[in-house]
């Protein structure tokens, strides 16, 4: 379940390194190898696959051999975030042999799939003197497997899977160029998605994918980016407080005049525009990050690709055991016994592939069962914010809340008090009108003589929950 980077140390000596990002009709690969006691870039290019040409994994492989000189070697593969869950965490300083199981238990807590069913790695971002900032990545083994399954059949499997969004951040902050202090966002702009780290005072604190896809005409998708952005602000402002310093640093290729006077206006202390080349840039930073291991650990390969190897070799003698075993059996005539012998063989082998394939089926019939649970999760009409802001805008004046409870997707308590019964009723049937909060129940009013107003309570049962 938990990827690592240990492993690579022992083959970074021995063989080059070639980084590959794999996008829509286009492969961008960075190689690098090593000279004496350092690393430099034996060569770096792109593949370009134009439409209509057939999708043959076999011969995408063979062009990306000879392009990369001296050999593929150890292959590190980039995986979008589009297919990642990232969460970062701050707790309390942790042996590291303790991490995997503080970072099992927080993955239980966020996200909706089951961990035995999934990769999860971290990598620790900064430690303090009495905490850690730890990142967590997870992804469904399905998804992995559907994303570098092409690779594998074919022959290649990659040594490792890191992500392409912290390949780019990482051959960002080793320009130097990130504040050491203040609030500073990053926002990483592509053809097909939109990628935003935010850093406090040097340390990241979000990395995230936001649903936008930049590209078309800009009105649209500018409204709905400064939105997003707007909001995971507010958010994190409620969570750690206001900052004296905040700017934006954007990576694009393209000139987006609507989206620059938007920027300008969010962020007070300046916006700062970046260019380059977008997939050698993220394919150098996946071979940068892959002879680092001693400040890098992020790694989510599934440990079932770790043993394929193994695999290979206890099937290759397996067939040669049974291979001795007949050549013993018509030596020997002993035609009842090994007879018996080679059906208990032929036996294990069909008990093998029975094994191999009934988790997969189990995956499969579960599908059905987690979409709903997956919709829920991604429904942000329903987060906390939301939900103060439906109501904020419902309580009729002359009410004042003591308390707002929330637990995600479960339910929402209000607790305050008013000047007059009606208006706790008005406040009532206010909340029984909205489209997602009307399942709620009454405690009260009741008088409070030493506060000389009506006190009351609304439990709300947030929808979803009886699915």
């Amino acid at each position: 379940m938990f990827g690592s980077s240990s492993g690579m140390e022992g083959w970074m000596a021995r063989e080059p390194i070639t980084a590959l990002v794999m996008g829509p009709g286009r492969w961008e690969w960075s190689s690098l190898t090593r000279v004496r006691d350092h690393w430099s870039v034996a060569g770096k290019g792109v593949l370009d696959f134009p439409p209509g040409t057939a999708d043959d994994p076999a011969e995408r492989i063979r062009r990306l051999r000879a392009a990369v000189p001296g050999g593929i070697g150890r292959l590190v593969l980039g995986v979008p975030s589009d297919q990642m869950l990232l969460r970062v965490i701050r707790i309390p300083v942790t042996a590291d042999d303790e991490l995997p199981g503080v970072v099992r238990l927080q993955v239980d807590k966020f996200s909706p799939f089951p961990a035995d069913t999934m990769s999860i790695a971290y990598e620790v971002l900064q430690r303090g003197a009495g905490e850690s900032v730890v990142l967590i990545a997870g992804a469904r083994d399905e998804d992995l497997n559907a994303f570098a399954g092409p690779l594998r059949t074919a022959g290649l499997t990659p040594d490792r899977l890191d992500l392409n969004l912290l390949a780019w951040w990482h051959v960002y902050r080793l320009s130097g160029k990130p504040q050491p202090a203040g609030r500073q966002v990053f926002l990483h702009l592509s053809d097909s998605q939109v990628e935003m780290v935010i850093q406090e005072d040097g340390v990241p604190v979000v990395f995230r994918r936001l649903d936008v896809v930049a590209s078309g005409e800009p009105d649209p998708w500018v409204d709905d980016l400064v939105q997003d952005i707007q909001h995971i602000l507010l958010s994190i402002e409620l969570e750690r407080g206001a900052t004296g310093r905040l700017s934006a640093v954007v990576w694009t290729d393209a000139e987006v005049p609507a989206l620059e006077s938007r920027l300008k206006d969010l962020f007070p202390h300046g916006v700062q525009w970046e260019k380059g080349d977008e997939q050698s840039t993220v394919s150098q930073g996946l071979a940068l990050r892959a002879v680092e291991p001693a400040a890098v650990s992020m790694d989510l390969t599934p440990p079932a690709w770790r043993t394929a190897g193994e695999q290979v070799l206890f099937r290759r003698r397996m067939i040669l055991a049974s291979v001795a075993v007949v050549v013993v059996w018509l030596g020997l005539l002993v035609g009842p016994y090994g007879g018996v012998w080679l059906q208990r063989a032929l036996l294990k082998q069909l008990e093998t592939r029975h094994a191999a394939v009934r988790d997969p089926a189990l995956e499969v019939r579960d599908n059905r069962r987690r979409v709903s649970v997956i919709r829920r999760y991604l429904d942000n009409r329903l987060s906390s914010l939301e939900c103060l802001r439906e109501v904020s805008e419902r309580m009729p004046a002359g009410v004042s809340l003591g308390q707002f409870i929330y637990r995600k997707g479960e339910s929402l308590r209000l607790s305050g008090d008013a000047q007059t019964v009606e208006q706790v009723y008005d406040f009532k049937r206010s909340l029984d009108a909205s489209e997602w909060l009307r399942e709620s129940s009454l405690t009260g009013p009741s008088y409070d003589a030493r506060k000389k107003l009506h006190t009351f309570e609304i439990d709300i049962l947030l929808p979803g929950e009886a699915e």
